[in-house]
């Protein structure tokens, strides 16, 4: 379900969609500025509408903009362009994804968790190291770079998997040693098992020294521990 506002001013109206999250949100919010100022009292109308499976383009770029203060046009754009097919899945629904809805939807998790935590910065952010560029999934603050992976756990014995995450990694190690970012968190939306994460920590220290630039975050608690510092 979203929750449909129409606002009213003075003879101007504006209409927000808005996505719920069930059973944990109080408080929702929406940008109605170019109506009216703060304080200013307006009249508005609400409607609670099913939603179809999936949210179009359009819709998308409004909620970026007006449910989270989005300013940056191109960010707006760009998230809405990647992750519109997917804006109404559930946390659950994420981590189940597969196909073409996999990727992005480890990518609305994340987004998620960082709106949550006022730690959201940028969105594929092109940064520049000594290996060369990447674009990085998402740029926290705190100077948090956030590589997503949203994957079957048993991805990590592939091969070819694996040479495109060293490729990555090194490029990720570049950028922080350049002092383009603080740190790197890799994020495993889908905790990995134990064997799993054993065999990934072994590949990463037979590739690096020294691996305090980077932060392996093992689910979603973990990288929250890992953002917040707690």
């Amino acid at each position: 379900m979203a929750l449909r506002v129409r606002a009213m001013r003075d003879g101007e109206e504006c209409e927000r969609l808005i996505l719920l999250k069930p059973h944990e949100q109080e408080i929702v919010r929406t940008r109605i500025s170019h109506i009216a100022k703060p304080k200013e009292i307006v009249l508005c109308e609400f409607s609670l509408e099913e939603m179809p499976e999936r949210l179009n383009v359009k819709d998308a770029e409004e909620i970026f903009r007006n449910q989270y203060w989005i300013e940056d046009e191109i960010t707006v754009k760009s998230l809405a362009q990647n992750l519109h097919m997917v804006m109404l899945f559930t946390e659950r629904d994420c981590l189940a994804a597969t196909g073409e809805e996999k990727g992005p939807a480890g990518e609305w998790m994340t987004f998620r968790i960082l709106w949550d935590y006022g730690l959201f910065k940028g969105y594929q952010v092109k940064v520049e190291g000594t290996e060369g560029n990447i674009f990085a999934d998402f740029k926290a603050r705190g100077e948090h770079l956030v590589e997503v992976k949203n994957i079957d756990p048993r991805w990590v014995s592939d091969e070819d998997w694996l040479s495109k995450l060293k490729g990555q990694l090194v490029k990720y190690e570049g950028i922080v040693r350049a002092k383009n970012a603080e740190d790197v968190l890799l994020f495993f939306c889908n905790p990995l098992g134990q064997e799993e994460l054993a065999s990934l920590n072994d590949k990463l220290s037979k590739w690096f020294d020294d691996l305090s630039w980077l932060k392996v975050c093992n689910g979603k608690e973990e990288f929250i521990r890992n953002l917040i510092g707690s």
